[in-house]
């Protein structure tokens, strides 16, 4: 096996192509962000309220029977932890294909894509409850960012710091920053 210096050369790569390509790119890479909806959820919903992501369309109902039914709670934190639990995969539902729900808190119910990236920003969001107030944040998810692909080793600097691939990735999850701090 060939000794690798400090630039990850091996013994006989010295030319300014070889070592051009292990110095860091000007730049700042950018982390993938994956995207997020939020539905506040203030009321207890009434039979036949929806709530539907994407083509999946979850129903409220008295006793769920069917894929998409989703059971009317005592409140409106149980109606809310079994919407959670229908777009996470239930008795009734498989998991939502796109989006992943965290648990029901104050309210609201956030949902974020599986995957991160751009193609997750044009998932619709909708609702029908008879409470007016009771709605998605916005009528489609949003902010999922494609990041920088990479390969490990791979180097970008900018004039605070320096940023490595710490893993071979093509969504820019695996860039870490390390701070250029001062001069000595």
């Amino acid at each position: 096996m060939a000794a690798i210096n400090a630039l990850g050369l091996t013994r006989g790569q010295n030319s300014t192509d070889d070592i051009n390509e292990k110095l860091p790119t000007s730049g700042t890479p950018t982390c993938a962000v994956k995207a997020t909806g939020t539905l506040g959820m203030a009321t207890k919903p009434t039979a036949d309220d929806t709530v539907t992501i994407g083509t999946t369309v979850y129903t409220f109902v008295a006793t769920p029977a069917v894929a998409g039914d989703v059971a009317i709670g005592a409140a409106v934190a149980n109606s809310g932890a079994n919407l959670t639990a229908a777009i996470n995969g239930d008795a009734y539902n498989d998991a939502h294909p796109d989006v992943v729900a965290a648990a029901w808190a104050a309210n609201e119910l956030v949902i974020t894509a599986k995957l991160s990236g751009t193609a997750a920003n044009s998932i619709a969001t909708t609702e029908t409850f008879d409470d007016g107030t009771d709605a998605w944040g916005a009528e489609a998810m949003s902010g999922g960012v494609v990041g920088t692909p990479g390969e490990i080793g791979d180097c970008f600097i900018d004039s605070a710091y320096l940023y490595y691939c710490v893993a071979e990735q093509t969504d820019g999850a695996n860039w870490r920053r390390i701070s250029l701090g001062s001069a000595y």
